[in-house]
């Protein structure tokens, strides 16, 4: 009996020994502020997968941390929901304060790495590795409450030292503010982090980087003829064949006017004077510097309405005349001009007149990152393969697919759907269908952490964040799906032309202008920023232009120009 006693007491010495040994490392490695990160809530699942949680709302139901617009001045913290989905969020103005726009709410991503810890507070009191996540426009520092009601029903608010008090809705949806009783979030890591910088909410009266109502606060520097934009400038494109051009500015008779920086000599910037593009070296000349925090992007226009809302701009010093920043492409050259009042102005060749495209792109910025999404093909008849559990399904037993078959005879992949353990699709080179069920067959693998969305395109034009396959000749080509006879069909995009998909009913290759682009975003930055730096790749000059049309030219050197 005395054994078994020494035993035990040995044992219990162990444990506590070995636990004490894992909360000094526990210690050591939560000793740094996190660098949290707010992704936009695209009113799905999003939160529910990686978002931290603040605890139930309602019986059974989870309500996650985020942040959203309060009254157009500054941010809030708030509760988000996922059924019904938005966020709800403090308001003086009105009770229970319910948004359920995407474009105003950011829900904060859980991280592995990342201690998430809810501390008791009150009075105001500073709570160390508390996550701070704003200022409002009186200069506090805001940060992230919540109060729990009888144990089932949690309000998520803000908490403003300065006034010593949280604000949140109460369990009447009314608006409160309390001194005590409530709890901070806090974060801690093993990782000393750099903080990233919040969405700042602009005022009208704001200066000439405050532009965006977005939360973009787009940062023009002097650029002094050195090679600045190659590295953290914003891509507008080639301006000659394999030169690429960057965004930026000249002010030239009071009026700051978009334009191009050009990085090789002679260096400056290309700006309209006088109806055409003038090279301006000066010191009034800027470029757009690119915040690893942003998704700038062009989007296409039509010059039919206003100007996006999440425009970037360029305003005058006198804060009055505000041009957005448009682009167009001609046989490989870019030319970068200005969008005011539903009107657009490029430079022209002779300089008699502004040329005006009813088709061209404005540069939008975005104040979140978005990520690139990794892609995983798996064989189609391979052994522990099956699409039907992890593939990306159209519906009636169809996934999409792609062939490498063609690969090997010195082209590229082909893409199509998969139905009956085969992937279709039509041959390029003579437009008849291809049944692949050989070892070439693959399928894509749908990653149940990324965000998937079908974006209604035309004309070949590139779409943001579209899941980019292998390049044929100097371009990418892109997922695009159609319907025909209320069949989803699936095809390829080429960049410039438009989808080309196997027609069932025919069994040829056909193509269209009407399609949807398949876009991914993922929650993971290890994945790699989605920024435009190089756009060399898409605008082409004819000398290098590989997409010669394949009804037009039938020889067998042109199956790889699609």
């Amino acid at each position: 009996m005395k054994d078994v006693k020494f035993i035990f007491l040995c044992f219990t010495l162990t444990v506590i020994i070995t636990q004490n040994k894992a909360d000094k490392s526990e210690e050591k490695e939560i000793e740094f502020e996190c660098a949290n990160k707010f992704y936009r809530y695209y009113l799905d699942d999003e939160p529910a997968e990686y978002g931290v949680s603040a605890g139930l709302y309602a019986p059974d139901k989870k309500a996650y941390v985020g942040l959203s617009i309060w009254r157009k001045m500054a941010l809030a913290a708030g509760r988000i929901q996922i059924d019904p989905p938005g966020i709800l969020v403090p308001d003086t103005s009105r009770p229970s304060y319910f948004v359920n726009d995407s474009s105003q709410i950011w829900f904060l991503k859980r991280r592995s790495r990342h201690h998430y810890k809810w501390i008791p507070s009150g009075n105001g009191t500073l709570v160390p590795f508390a996550i701070e996540f704003g200022r409002k426009s009186s200069g506090m520092t805001s940060y992230i409450g919540r109060i729990v009601i009888k144990n089932t029903t949690v309000f998520v608010g803000l908490v403003l030292p300065d006034m010593n008090v949280m604000y949140y809705i109460d369990n009447n949806n009314n608006f409160k503010a309390i001194s005590d009783g409530y709890e901070v979030l806090t974060c801690r890591t093993h990782k000393n982090e750099t903080a990233l910088p919040l969405p700042t909410i602009p005022s009208s009266s704001s200066g000439l980087n405050v532009d965006s109502p977005n939360g973009c606060i787009n940062n023009w520097q002097p650029y002094n003829l050195n090679d600045a934009p190659i590295t953290n400038g914003i891509s507008a494109g080639e301006f000659d064949c394999g030169n690429v051009a960057y965004v930026g500015y000249s002010t030239q008779s009071g009026l700051n006017t978009p334009g191009r920086v050009q990085v090789i000599d002679p260096k400056g910037v290309y700006t309209i004077v006088k109806k055409k593009e003038i090279l301006i070296n000066d010191s009034s000349i800027r470029y757009l510097v690119d915040n690893p925090n942003y998704t700038y992007s062009w989007v296409k226009y039509d010059g039919s309405n206003s100007a996006p809302s999440n425009a970037v701009f360029v305003r005058s010093p006198v804060g009055q005349f505000s041009a957005a920043v448009a682009r167009v492409s001609q046989n490989g050259h870019t030319k970068l001009g200005s969008f005011v009042s539903q009107r657009g102005y490029f430079p022209s060749n002779d300089g008699n007149t502004d040329e005006y495209y009813g088709n061209f792109e404005i540069l939008v910025c975005d104040p979140w990152p978005k990520y690139k999404c990794l892609q995983q093909w798996k064989q189609l008849n391979s052994n522990n393969s099956n699409p039907s559990t992890d593939g990306f399904s159209l519906g009636s037993n169809s996934f999409i697919g792609r062939s490498t078959r063609k690969y090997v005879n010195g082209c590229n992949f082909v893409l199509g759907q998969i139905q009956s353990s085969s992937v279709n699709y039509a041959d390029d080179l003579t437009g008849a269908a291809v049944f692949d069920n050989s070892n070439y067959a693959e399928y894509l693998v749908k990653n149940p952490s990324y965000t998937y969305k079908w974006t209604i395109s035309s004309s070949g034009a590139k779409i943001k964040n579209a899941l980019t396959l292998q390049k044929e000749g100097f371009s990418s080509f892109y997922i695009g799906m159609t319907n025909i006879n209320n069949n989803v069909i699936i095809g390829k995009v080429l960049p410039g032309k438009g989808l080309f998909y196997l027609d069932p009913v025919c069994g040829k290759r056909q193509a269209t202008d009407s399609y949807s682009v398949l876009t991914c975003t993922s929650p993971d930055a290890s994945n790699g920023e989605d920024n435009e730096h190089n756009h060399a790749n898409w605008f082409n000059c004819p000398a290098k232009n590989f997409f010669t049309d394949h009804f037009e030219s039938k020889s067998k050197e042109n199956c790889c120009s699609f």
